[in-house]
This record gives structure tokens, C-alpha cells and sequence, in this order.
């Protein structure tokens, strides 16, 4: 619910700030492919232990602050070697891998919403514009401008 409620007034926000009509509707256009993807993705997630899901619950309730795999571990109660062991077993990849992708896909959206790099890094918790763009140029095969400049192309 609260993810739902986060994409209702994000998309909310933005369209009121927009004055061009076809700006609106390539907004809508590129929310309705975001959440039609997340859907996708979510009817496709298995169900998580307990752990996992609270160290998922924590981890995007914190973006905007510094994660740590013994942070995510204290929360959930458990060892950070039994959580990071648990996590790669349930999810296929590290803790720490999913915190900084977790980042960087909120990171994408903020980009696309004609959001500085500079604002970026101080609402994702970045340490610094150069380490989130090497970061997001390691994930993606691109640097964050382009990323914008391809996808506002592809939605022409």
C-alpha cells in the first residue's frame, strides 16, 4: 500500500509542476511502462523469509540514509553474516549489491524527473557525484545523463 500510495503522489507532484500538455502525457506514458513493469516483476518475486522481507522493508524505508549490511542486520535481529548468507541464498545476490541497485533505481526515477545529480546524491545517500555516477555507470553501461538523453529519446 504505502509503495502505491508513494507512486500516486510522486506521479501527482510531477504533473502539476508540468505545463505542456504532451509533457503530461509523456510522463503519464513512462509511469504507466514503470508501474506495468513493477507488477510484472512483483507477480514474479517468490515469497521471502520473515528476514528478508523486514531487511527489504528497512532498506527502502532508508534510501535517502547510509546502509549498511550490519545496520540491516541489527535491525532484523540477526547476525550480519547470517543475514548476508540468508540474503544471497533467497535472493541470488549480496546485501550490499541490492542496497546500491535499490539506490540506483530510485536514483533513474529522480533523473528522470529532471532531478540534479547533485540533489540525487544527497537524497540517495551517495558519499559523492563521482562515486554515484562510476556506480551507475557499473550497473547500467551508462553514465546518468545518458541515460536521461536515451530514454526521453525512446519515448519520443
Amino acid at each position: 500500500e504505502a509503495k502505491a500510495y508513494a507512486f500516486s503522489d510522486r506521479v501527482i507532484k510531477t504533473i502539476d509542476k508540468l505545463t505542456d500538455q504532451s509533457e503530461i502525457l509523456m510522463h503519464l506514458g513512462l509511469e504507466i511502462v514503470r508501474l506495468t513493469q513493477d507488477v510484472k516483476k512483483n507477480k514474479k518475486q517468490p515469497a521471502f523469509s520473515p528476514h528478508i522481507r523486514n531487511c527489504m522493508k528497512y532498506i527502502h524505508e532508508n534510501l535517502s540514509q547510509k546502509i549498511s549490511v550490519a545496520s540491516v542486520a541489527e535491525y532484523c535481529g540477526i547476525s550480519a553474516d547470517y543475514l548476508s548468507q540468508i540474503f544471497k541464498k533467497e535472493m541470488g545476490e549480496n546485501l550490499s549489491t541490492y542496497i546500491l541497485r535499490q539506490k540506483l533505481e530510485k536514483a533513474k526515477t529522480m533523473l528522470l524527473n529532471g532531478i540534479s545529480s547533485k540533489e540525487i546524491c544527497t537524497s540517495v545517500g551517495f558519499s559523492s557525484q563521482t562515486y554515484f555516477v562510476t556506480a551507475f555507470k557499473r550497473f547500467y553501461n551508462m553514465t546518468p545523463s545518458e541515460y536521461v538523453k536515451i530514454t526521453r529519446m525512446n519515448m519520443d
